[in-house]
Order: C-alpha cells, then sequence, then structure tokens
C-alpha cells in the first residue's frame, strides 16, 4: 500500500493523524456506509478538489443525546456530499471541523432570515482556502439553508454555506448542504428536475453538465500539487 503520509502533508493536515478523523474528516463512519482509503486518494490525486470547513455554532447547548446525534449527522453530511460530487469528479478532499462555542456565537445558532444568515458568513471565517460550512441549530422559514454564489475570496456575505441540522431527517440535511454548496459554487438557478441536486424542493442528488461546468470553474476549485 502506498504510504498516506504525502498525501497528509499534501492537505496540509497536521499530526497526530488518524485516518478517520483526518484524511476522511469524519468523527466516524455513518451507519451503514463504507469507506475506502484507495478511493479517497485517488479522490485526493485528482485534478479538481475542494475544500470544506464544518463549522458547529451552538452544539454545546444541545444535550448529550442530542447533540451526538446531531455530530452523527455531520458525518453524513460530509460523507454524502463527498459521494454526490465524485459523480463530477470533484473531490471533496480536506474537511477540517471547527466549534464555535455558544459565548461567542452571538445568537447566530438560531438564524431567522436570510438576512442573519448572511451576517453570520459576514462575521466568522476560517483563514484558510477551504469552503465554509456553518451548522446551525435552527433556520427560520420553509428552507433549511442558503448559499450564494461566491467570489474568490471570504470576506463578505456571499462567502458561506449555512445549513440547518434537522433532527430526524439526517439525509434531507446531507443533500440541502449539497445544494447550498452548488449555489455557493456558482448555480444561482434552480432545477424542475426533483432528480436534481439543485431542485427547488427536496433535493434529488444529480448534477447535469451544465451545472458541473459552472461549479468546476469556479475559483475554490483547486488541486494537490506535489504528490509523488
Amino acid at each position: 500500500m502506498e504510504s498516506l503520509g504525502p498525501y497528509l502533508d499534501c492537505l496540509g493536515l497536521p499530526g497526530p493523524r488518524r485516518i478517520v478523523n483526518d484524511f476522511f474528516g469524519l468523527g466516524r463512519v455513518p451507519r451503514g456506509e463504507t469507506v475506502s482509503l484507495r478511493a479517497h486518494m485517488r479522490r485526493v490525486r485528482g485534478p479538481r478538489l475542494l475544500h470544506v470547513n464544518m463549522i458547529r455554532i451552538g452544539f454545546d447547548t444541545l444535550a448529550a443525546p442530542r447533540r451526538g446525534a446531531a455530530e452523527r449527522e455531520i458525518d453524513l453530511v460530509v460523507h454524502r456530499t463527498r459521494q454526490i460530487y465524485d459523480q463530477i469528479q470533484l473531490g471533496i478532499a480536506r474537511v477540517q471541523h471547527w466549534v464555535i462555542p455558544p459565548a461567542q456565537a452571538g445568537g447566530f445558532a438560531d438564524i431567522g432570515s436570510d438576512g442573519e444568515a448572511d451576517d453570520l458568513a459576514d462575521r466568522f471565517s476560517v483563514p484558510n482556502d477551504g469552503v465554509d460550512g456553518f451548522m446551525v441549530l435552527t433556520y427560520a422559514g420553509s428552507r433549511i439553508g442558503s448559499a450564494r454564489p461566491s467570489g474568490c475570496d471570504k470576506d463578505g456575505k456571499d462567502s458561506a454555506v449555512v445549513v440547518e441540522i434537522e433532527q430526524g431527517d439526517d439525509e434531507l440535511t446531507a443533500t440541502a448542504f449539497a445544494h447550498e454548496l452548488g449555489h455557493f459554487l456558482g448555480v444561482s438557478g434552480h432545477s424542475s428536475d426533483p432528480e436534481n441536486l439543485m431542485f427547488s424542493g427536496p433535493n434529488g442528488r444529480r448534477i447535469n453538465s451544465s451545472q458541473a461546468a459552472t461549479m468546476l470553474t469556479h475559483c475554490f476549485v483547486t488541486e494537490c500539487s506535489g504528490l509523488p
């Protein structure tokens, strides 16, 4: 088996290094799912990669059972988003996890409007080259998340994905995150095809060629150069 060290170095992952936590970016592999080390190594070697920061807000206020369920839900979000974007050969490569404690959250754990979600993106950011994905406790209204086509920096109100932890429907949360990530990557409209990821209702998982062409040329798409 090829050494994993160069891949971890290329992704800028510090030690100590754990395969599931660091290389796959998971707390644990979601129940009923499998991951392949060789497949993820191929993904990281690919010419088009996207790095993601999963940022939890207010989770410390949850009772232990609910907090554990929310953590498992985030693992499914990462895993399912990676599967969805594999179909267009856009590898979700480095996934890192961050926490904004309640004392610093300033009420942003519960989002009351799209404008408030914009303010959240404007106020907090991880200083790296990953897409900031904020996981909040609640998001008011008929949707559970938001994002807008983003520019090439992380300054401003269009610089993040914001999604609610939807207790009781992990798959809905997972596809909602992947959907909002599609908006971040430049897809501004919605599809009329219920099987499509960018459908306006509960999202499918399919990405068409026009959407793929937009996503793959976004300036956050990068590569992991320097691998042997």
